[in-house]
């Protein structure tokens, strides 16, 4: 994979299931981004949804995408992020339609140290983040919404995540593994991906297996294409612990496929080591 298909990680997760239900070739996607990524997350969109959007134009969609939040696409909402959510629940988004945003933390442990904020992108704080949750769910009492944490950066997105699983040691380094071992990673991660439904009715009641809690995500793209996977842990309806791994190249199915038996194998292994 090369630097620039990285950034793509940051949606290729996510399955893009219609509003009003139906299969993730149906979907109507809106993508706003800048110039530089919009020709790589276009490309691989088109080859999953049924229609996609460039632009602000009437109609309604089924996602709203923005991979990094910059300041050009927010004057356009009058440079506040609740008024961008709450204009696209009303008049972009479909009844089941959800908002993912990726936005830079203003107190993410480097902006603080340095005291440095890029000048093109917008920033937000875990606080407020959840601050504009807060009063999109006192609008919208069906709607939900949950905040994950790509490290390192949302233009490579490794690793996603989330309040109920944070970095353990030897995952990310030694700055981050601190921040959460005391407990405050959130509030000074360098990002988040914000995902907000409108309606979550119509997914809470899907049997897929990706329509469950996503609690943690890791894509190992760097190693050999034999072993390049992708694990997610999710949380069922009932709450109950999910792990799936799938290969991100055709290569790696024969690696996963293999994972059973050496389940087995290692089980076995032990039980003789008793």
């Amino acid at each position: 994979m090369t630097f620039a298909e990285y950034k793509w990680n940051l949606m290729d997760w996510i399955n893009f299931f219609p509003a009003e239900g139906g299969l993730e070739k149906d979907a109507k996607v809106l993508l706003l981004c800048d110039k530089e990524s919009e020709e790589l997350f276009a490309s691989k969109l088109k080859k999953r949804v049924k229609r996609l959007s460039l632009r602000l134009e009437e109609g309604q969609y089924d996602y709203v995408l923005i991979p990094s939040l910059n300041k050009r696409i927010l004057t356009l909402f009058q440079d506040s992020i609740e008024k961008m959510l709450l204009s696209f629940s009303e008049k972009w988004l479909l009844p089941g339609g959800a908002v993912i945003l990726g936005v830079q933390n203003e107190k993410s442990l480097e902006s603080l140290s340095t005291g440095y904020l890029e000048k093109e992108l917008s920033y937000t704080s875990l606080g407020e983040l959840q601050e504009i949750g807060k009063n999109l769910k006192s609008r919208y009492e069906k709607s939900e919404d949950r905040i994950y944490f790509p490290l390192p950066s949302l233009d490579y997105p490794i690793h996603f995540y989330t309040k109920d699983r944070l970095p353990q040691d030897g995952e990310e380094n030694q700055s981050m593994s601190a921040l959460s071992e005391e407990g405050v990673f959130p509030n000074f991660a360098p990002c988040f991906l914000y995902y907000f439904r409108k309606n979550n009715t119509g997914i809470s009641e899907m049997k897929d297996i990706h329509s469950n809690k996503l609690h943690y995500l890791k894509y190992n793209s760097s190693r050999k294409p034999c072993y390049a996977i992708k694990t997610e842990i999710l949380s069922d309806k009932k709450g109950e612990k999910l792990v799936l791994k799938e290969g991100i190249t055709k290569e790696a199915n024969q690696h996963i496929e293999s994972l059973p038996e050496k389940r087995k194998m290692m089980e076995a292994f032990l039980q003789i080591e008793r």
